[in-house]
């Protein structure tokens, strides 16, 4: 089996209740040429001490203020030395220890940008599963890759840099930005990444990031029907936002909520589940 060398890079900012798991998680993969490299955004609530405590195991980390998320990501990919590079959130895990062997067994290099895998999307409450799929043949239509599921080539995403003046929507773009000049990746049938739905920039601000898309979309110069099949969307969100608000207030209307927006919402404790990662 070939193993490629691996850069997963976690970028973070006072992340202190969620980023020693995280850290552990991706030490304890099984894959034996992995690169670990952390981008501390200067933390001032004791992340940067429980970095500093597996400094001796990290390819590289640094602790310095940013000028936010993509800022950060971009000095990752930087300094990263491997051939694929997976960005791994602070709260964010590899579904199994063997995650990344898995995946680097099955795959055949036939030159793809992207290896896009499965992801568990939790809530503190239960899970859905989500794996890619193309909602048409229009290139508009397919950068819909989870994140935290997806190895990009390392060398593809360098000229490919996240935009500074998107704080939410960068990876939109990148994604967007690549399909339409290339489309090739590879479609891993497996469960890559437990991705919080809770807590993260993008969950906590819809709104923004779709708004974000359209900027994304304009600086792509997307066709004028594409622009205006986003601003339906969100002319939606806008529409539904206060509702759900008001759903979200309770845990029983959630749960109900969830269990009717994804057909396999599994509803358990999830902190059962983390206890294994």
């Amino acid at each position: 089996m070939k193993t490629p060398k691996i850069s997963v890079i976690t970028v973070t900012y006072n992340c202190k209740d969620t980023i020693e798991l995280t850290i552990q998680n991706v030490l304890n993969q099984t894959y034996s040429n992995v690169e670990y490299i952390i981008i501390d955004g200067n933390s001032t609530d004791g992340t940067r001490e429980i970095i500093e405590r597996y400094a001796d195991r990290l390819g590289y980390w640094i602790s310095e203020p940013d000028k936010g998320i993509y800022d950060a990501m971009n000095k990752g990919l930087k300094v990263a030395t491997g051939e694929w590079v997976l960005f791994r959130n602070s709260g964010d895990y590899f579904f199994e220890p063997t995650t990344i062997q898995q995946v680097f067994e099955w795959y055949e290099d036939n030159g793809e940008d992207l290896i896009t895998g499965g992801t568990r999307n939790f809530y503190h409450d239960g899970y859905f599963d989500s794996v890619y799929r193309a909602v048409s043949e229009s290139v508009w239509d397919k950068a819909l890759f989870s994140h935290p599921s997806t190895f990009i080539r390392l060398k593809t995403h360098l000229k490919i840099l996240f935009p500074d003046n998107l704080k939410i929507a960068g990876d939109y773009y990148f994604f967007q930005k690549l399909l339409v000049k290339r489309e090739h990746f590879a479609i891993y049938s497996g469960l890559i990444s437990l991705y919080d739905c809770e807590t993260g920039v993008s969950s906590r601000n819809v709104i923004k990031g779709w708004k974000e898309k359209q900027i994304a979309l304009s600086m792509l110069n997307a066709p004028e029907d594409v622009h205006q099949k986003m601003k339906k969307n969100i002319r939606y969100i806008k529409c539904v936002s206060p509702f759900l608000a008001f759903v979200r207030r309770y845990s029983w209307s959630s749960r109900i909520y969830r269990s009717f927006l994804y057909p396999d919402w599994v509803g358990q404790d999830i902190g059962k589940t983390l206890e294994n990662i």
